[in-house]
């Protein structure tokens, strides 16, 4: 019994070393010492997204949009939960690093968002990286949102992804479709609900259109 005792007093001891060893400033100084200069960079830009402050927050996800290195743009995916809508739009602009496909399904869900420029902002990014799978879910944007500056982002994302990923015919045939939408939508808004609807949407996308025809 002496010696169960014993031994489980070394066995504590034993434990307890090991966990201060490994919490120790020595040991987690040895740790980011291993890290290489770019990723010790974005350690310490993931550490600002902690803060409880929002505007400390978004530049950390500025910096690491700045980096233009997929890992940044991967580490900058939590921003796009944040409480903050201000937050969450450099979330999206800080993923231009990631692959497409990987941005896309990413950005999908913020065409959801609750707040207008979030998703806004969310359908410009969508349309860059000219992925097959942010179409349907442009389209969708296109037809459903109440807000005129939605669709048009919505509309000029779709054209942008249609060229991007199309034969030059079909792309411009598809792009002249998205941008007529929103110009005919717009141009019915103006006169059946908002003046506005006539700035905020049909001109924007008349202008895309006639660079479309000219291009």
């Amino acid at each position: 019994m002496a010696f169960s005792l014993k031994s489980l007093r070394g066995a504590h001891v034993f434990v307890a070393a090991v966990v201060f060893g490994f919490a120790s400033p020595t040991y987690l100084s040895a740790q980011n010492d291993r890290l290489t200069p770019l990723q010790h960079r974005i350690h310490l830009q993931q550490q600002r997204l902690s803060s409880s402050i929002a505007e400390e927050r978004r530049d950390a996800l500025m910096k690491l949009g700045a980096m233009k290195h997929p890992e940044a743009s991967r580490a900058a995916l939590a921003g796009l939960n944040d409480a903050e809508p201000v937050v969450r739009i450099t979330a999206v602009h800080a993923l231009a690093a990631l692959p497409a496909s990987d941005a896309s399904s990413a950005l999908i869900p913020l065409l959801a968002d609750k707040q207008e420029v979030v998703r806004r902002e969310a359908a410009h990014a969508l349309g860059t990286t000219r992925n097959r799978n942010a179409a349907q879910p442009l389209i969708g944007l296109l037809t459903t949102d109440k807000i005129p500056e939605v669709r048009a982002a919505a509309a000029r994302s779709g054209a942008d992804d249609a060229i991007g990923r199309l034969p030059s015919g079909y792309a411009t045939q598809l792009a002249l479709f998205f941008l007529g939408c929103v110009v005919v939508a717009g141009i019915y808004g103006g006169f059946t609900a908002n003046k506005r609807i006539w700035l905020l949407q049909a001109l924007p996308a008349g202008v895309a259109l006639l660079a479309v025809i000219f291009a």
